[in-house]
């Protein structure tokens, strides 16, 4: 019985000391109400047939928003959230397939109001007073300056058995993220 309470005891205290530390990293949000940070990941999915005859890849069409980089504005239809005191980073993501990966894009907008933020493979941990974006993208830590982009390409080989004999494809998907930096709130429109 003793034996189960300091089990319990010492896992408590690591469940806690996990909690601390992933505390710890919160960057605190050090600009004024009327501001926001523009954080955008683009994955591109490229697909090369390499031999015979790949079948096509899916079709998509849902972009969202248009952010207009000479004119720094953010446009999309709907706006998905409040436009409030309280935002702090708008996080957009956008995705493209071209190629034998398919074609078209789709693109949506997330309004992040406190620190970390998750969404899939990205939590943002916040945005310091120089505009660096703090960030884990999987298993990796990201430091993004402002107006900056971290890029991580892989390419994979795909070999699918057809009517006419093995079909060849080469597929590259490419990630970016940028730090588009602070931008005003009066900035964001609806199309």
């Amino acid at each position: 019985m003793i034996h189960d309470h300091i089990i319990g005891g010492v896992a408590t205290l690591l469940l806690l000391a996990g909690c601390t530390e992933k505390k710890n990293h919160i960057i605190p949000w050090n600009y004024g109400e009327d501001v926001f940070v523009f954080i955008e990941l683009i994955q591109i999915k490229d697909g090369e047939i390499i031999q015979g005859n790949y079948p096509p890849g899916p079709m998509i069409d849902a972009p969202s928003y248009f952010f207009d980089k000479e004119q720094r504005t953010l446009a999309s239809k709907p706006i998905p959230f409040e436009i409030a005191d309280s935002l702090k980073v708008v996080y957009g993501r956008y995705g493209a397939l071209r190629g034998a990966a398919g074609g078209g894009a789709t693109s949506r907008l997330f309004g992040v109001f406190r620190f970390p933020y998750e969404h899939e493979n990205v939590m943002i941990m916040g945005v310091d007073q120089a505009g660096k974006a703090h960030l884990k993208y999987r298993d990796e830590t990201l430091i993004i300056e402002s107006h900056d982009e971290w890029i991580h390409t892989v390419t994979q080989r795909d070999t699918v058995a057809t009517p006419q004999g093995p079909a060849i494809a080469d597929f590259t998907t490419t990630i970016r993220i940028i730090n588009h930096g602070v931008m005003d709130k009066g900035m964001i429109r609806t199309w």
